[in-house]
């Protein structure tokens, strides 16, 4: 054998005892990887199972692959029932309304189909009864494709529960203010006619011109907050009927005409044509133009203006409402059409004020199927849009 052959077998021996060498070294590394990969699989599923929202997972066919111990106690089921089964089949949901959501609007169909995350507040039976839930859905996203969903049920039962204990209460106190201010309001209109206003003395008179001032203030508050309660409650009863808003509009800015004087602020009506019909209930959209213009001269600057202007577009009509106020800033927009919203700004402008106006307002636009944007930057005035389909 010749020395060239001897040192190949022995360069091939050493190769192999290297390769073995390797192989047990990568396995040992592949063994401790497989370890700590089981111990943060089992610390994770320890802290989902702990948590007291709920947590279930679904994959891309909407089937539930897993759920914790605190949504099967929500649910009063095991994993039985909810293992292995469609969302939809075992989730009873419904709306704010009490209208059953049907499966194709439920969340994780939504979410499978989008790939967005999704928050939603619906009702979910126990058995016993509805369940106020919060629930967040989320896409599980592999190689860019959505191969499941994972949600998170929070249970806030409890804060409707007190949400609509503090609505009734407010309702009530409502009620029972309205009367005793009603009657303030008779006997102070009842002396304006009867002429004894004439002989008292200017600081008299002044100080009952105060107090029919406050009694209309609080009459006003009051009326918001039985709104804002039948809002809630969804009681709101519409009585629609062919108006002209044109002249309504042009009423309202001469009832605002002493405000915007002493406030120093003009306002401006552009309207291509004297004449404007659309279906509506009168009052609401009174209400309406009503609280956009009183917001517009009572924040604004002395000198300022505010322009309102309509248009018809396809058959809605488009109402601009302009200042050159104070503005509204980015953060305080995001939270503007809240109950009981009022900006530090606004505060200071004008310290009067329920912060109901524009949520009222707001939500007599959504119901007849308009829709309220707002445009603004701080120091640089406020523009709303209104839109809302003439409805002829």
């Amino acid at each position: 054998m010749s020395i060239f052959k001897i040192l190949s077998i022995i360069q091939g021996s050493d190769s192999k005892h290297e390769k073995s060498a390797r192989d047990k070294a990568l396995l040992k590394e592949l063994e401790a990887e497989k370890i700590n990969l089981a111990r943060e699989e089992a610390r994770t599923l320890a802290l989902i199972k702990s948590i007291g929202d709920g947590v279930l997972a679904a994959d891309q066919n909407g089937i539930i692959m897993f759920v914790n111990d605190a949504i099967k106690q929500m649910l009063g089921t095991n994993d039985a029932k909810l293992i292995g089964h469609k969302v939809a089949d075992v989730f009873n949901l419904k709306d704010e309304n009490g209208k059953v959501i049907e499966n194709k609007d439920h969340p994780i169909p939504k979410v499978l189909k989008n790939g967005k995350v999704t928050r939603d507040l619906v009702y979910i039976s126990n058995g016993q009864s509805d369940l106020a839930v919060s629930v967040t859905s989320a896409p599980i996203i592999l190689f860019n494709e959505v191969v499941g969903v994972v949600q998170i049920f929070h249970d806030i039962t409890r804060e409707k529960q007190v949400e609509k204990m503090k609505d009734e209460f407010v309702s009530i106190a409502s009620h029972q203010l309205r009367t005793p201010l009603g009657i303030i309001r008779w006997y102070l209109e009842d002396l304006k006619d009867s002429g004894v206003i004439d002989v008292m003395d200017g600081n008299s008179r002044d100080y009952l011109e105060e107090v029919y001032k406050s009694n209309d203030r609080m009459i006003r508050l009051v009326n918001n907050l039985l709104y804002a309660s039948r809002i809630d409650s969804g009681t709101t009863k519409d009585k629609p009927t062919k108006i002209d808003i044109i002249p309504l509009i042009k009423t309202i800015i001469k009832e605002l005409e002493t405000f915007a004087v002493k406030r120093e602020v003009k306002i401006n009506l552009a309207a291509k044509t004297d004449h404007l019909y659309i279906k509506i209930d009168e009052s609401k959209f009174r209400e309406i133009v009503y609280n956009l213009l009183t917001n517009g001269i009572k924040y604004n600057k002395e000198g300022g203006f505010v322009k309102v202007g309509i248009e018809v577009k396809e058959g809605y009509i488009n109402l601009v409402i302009t200042d050159s106020g104070i503005g509204i800033s980015d953060e305080d927009q995001k939270k503007l059409f809240t109950k009981f919203f009022r900006s530090e700004r606004a505060k200071l402008a004008d310290t009067e004020g329920s912060g109901l106006g524009l949520y009222i307002a707001k939500s007599y636009i959504e119901k007849c199927n308009g829709k309220i944007k707002v445009k603004s930057a701080v120091d640089k005035g406020t523009t709303f849009l209104v839109t809302i389909p003439k409805n002829l």
